[in-house]
């Protein structure tokens, strides 16, 4: 079993993971006459049955998958004697982020060789009549063009660099032909080499100045300091062409919602069955609904001993403390205060600051405690 290559430049998609596995049931004892694929989240989910298969069945792909979300799977093989289950994979999807407005730079504007092997033949700038415009050629393996650029601040960012994909002819395999093994094009950047995935559904229309097909590709998500910056691009093959560089900022998608929460946290099966992902569910089989944990930041799927709640006595009242995540949009908390279980009066809350990116709330009865006094932390969403 492997994880799926997705395009780089899909990083808010949802992820998917494609899965094979080996039918080795070759004499008729030993045919299976179907097979099961089973998935539980890590550590503490249950065990799920997400696909069922035929015979000599050995490959699928699971997607809708939540976003930095580690998964086990296993196959069970049946037959009329009986099952037997695959060793465990356990896989995590890759981690989905959010653009931010992208910076362009052309490669012309201005171009810098960084090397030009053939000086009769040296890299120059071209104006195609297509939808591309300028670019620059390099006409020769081993001509390489730098091409800096600027960040505002330091973070995550992806590079995209729209480059020649393929010539003119009219076999559709000559429309990637310039990326045919990665090795069309080298990319170097701040000194260090960057590998830089094509996506086949950016390749442009014929451009018939071009006499070919302009596509795009991507980094992963890479670190970048605040300030000057720059990628060399080297050419793999003769004629290629860089038409420009763009840089973009990416961020964590902000969960402030219950809706997002589910969303970050269950995959498209789970977030349709109410008993996984719904506001009172306990997937990790603990005793804490998905509600309260989170209005409580706690990690959906660990099984969790304990809610974080404090309660506590002081000067012969009760007091309960507890953290909470800032910014959530639509939850409330209530602290109640109650005698016989029945009536409950509203406590009045204070902050005792933020830290380890939780607000600390303190909330103390204004009765002093009878034979019986009971406290208690309430959690809403419309």
């Amino acid at each position: 079993m492997a994880e799926d290559a997705s395009s780089a430049s899909q990083l808010s998609a949802a992820p998917q993971l494609a899965l094979q596995w080996s039918d080795d049931g070759n004499l008729p004892k030993n045919q299976e006459t179907g097979f099961r694929l089973e998935r539980r989240n890590e550590p503490n989910g249950p065990w799920q049955a997400v696909q069922s298969f035929g015979p000599d069945s050995d490959f699928t792909t699971n997607t809708g998958l939540a976003p930095a979300t580690t998964y086990s799977f296993r196959v069970c093989a049946s037959n009329a004697l009986g099952s037997s289950y695959s060793s465990l994979l356990t896989l995590t999807t890759r981690t989905s982020y959010v653009p931010g407005a992208s910076v362009r730079r052309e490669a012309e504007s201005p171009m810098i060789v960084v090397t030009n092997v053939n000086t009769s033949k040296p890299p120059i700038v071209y104006n195609n009549t297509g939808d591309s415009g300028q670019n620059v050629i390099l006409y020769n393996i081993g001509d390489e063009i730098r091409i800096n650029f600027t960040n505002a601040t330091a973070g995550l960012y992806q590079i995209a660099a729209r480059v020649r994909s393929g010539d003119g002819v009219t076999n559709v395999n000559n429309r990637v032909d310039f990326w045919v093994d990665g090795s069309g094009y080298r990319f170097i950047l701040d000194g260090t080499d960057i590998p830089l995935i094509d996506d086949p559904a950016s390749i442009s229309a014929l451009d018939t100045s071009l006499v070919g097909y302009w596509g795009t590709m991507y980094s992963a998500p890479v670190y970048l300091p605040a300030g000057s910056n720059s990628l060399d691009v080297a050419a793999g093959i003769g004629a290629a062409r860089v038409d420009y560089l763009d840089v973009t900022p990416l961020s964590l998608p902000v969960v402030q919602t219950f809706t997002a929460w589910q969303q970050a946290n269950f995959s498209a099966d789970q977030l349709t069955n109410a008993t996984i992902s719904g506001y009172a569910a306990k997937p990790a089989r603990d005793s804490i609904p998905n509600l309260l944990k989170f209005a409580l930041g706690l990690p959906a799927w660990t099984y969790t001993a304990s809610d974080g709640i404090q309660v506590s006595m002081v000067g012969g009242k009760l007091q309960v403390t507890y953290s909470r995540p800032p910014g959530l949009s639509g939850i409330t908390y209530t602290v109640q205060a109650s005698s016989d279980l029945q009536t409950w009066a509203t406590i009045s809350q204070i902050s005792l600051g933020q830290s380890g990116g939780f607000e600390n709330m303190q909330a103390t009865d204004t009765v002093a405690s009878a034979a019986s006094r009971f406290i208690r932390l309430r959690v809403s969403y419309p």
